[in-house]
Order: C-alpha cells, then structure tokens, then sequence
C-alpha cells in the first residue's frame, strides 16, 4: 500500500513493479466554486502520472455524503 504520493516518487514505478496505480481523488466538483475545473485536473493529474510512470491509473472519489448526493439529485 502506498502513502500519501508515494505513487509519484519514480523509485517507486523504476523497476517495473507497478503496471496498475488505484488512486483515491476528494469529491471536489461538489464543492462550490470546483465545478467547472476538478473534473479536468483530475484527468490530467491521472494522465500525465500514467504517462510519466508508464502504468494504467484508476482513480474514483473518495466518499460520497449528502453534498453529493444533492448535487448527483439536481444535476444528474
């Protein structure tokens, strides 16, 4: 298991020992003034890691409270 972005340290990626990388990201397009941007620089952190390190990234948010399931109610 790693710590907090020990996935970034290239040692930690130079013999080959990771191909898949599972990374938890904050729920932050449901925090207010996050909307427009978290998505996208959620994506691009996992792109240019996957890039970068040469492995596959999955990453998904890490909780789901009410603000969430609001946010899900009135705009899904």
């Amino acid at each position: 298991m790693l710590g907090a972005y020990d996935e970034w340290s290239p040692a930690s990626t130079h013999y080959g020992k990771l191909n898949i990388h599972a990374r938890d990201w904050p729920a932050l397009p449901t925090i207010a003034r996050f909307e427009a941007v978290a998505d996208a620089q959620i994506e691009a952190l996992m792109k240019s890691h996957a890039l970068t390190a040469q492995v596959f990234v999955i990453t998904a948010p890490n909780y789901v409270d009410e603000t969430c399931l609001e946010w899900m109610e009135t705009n899904l």
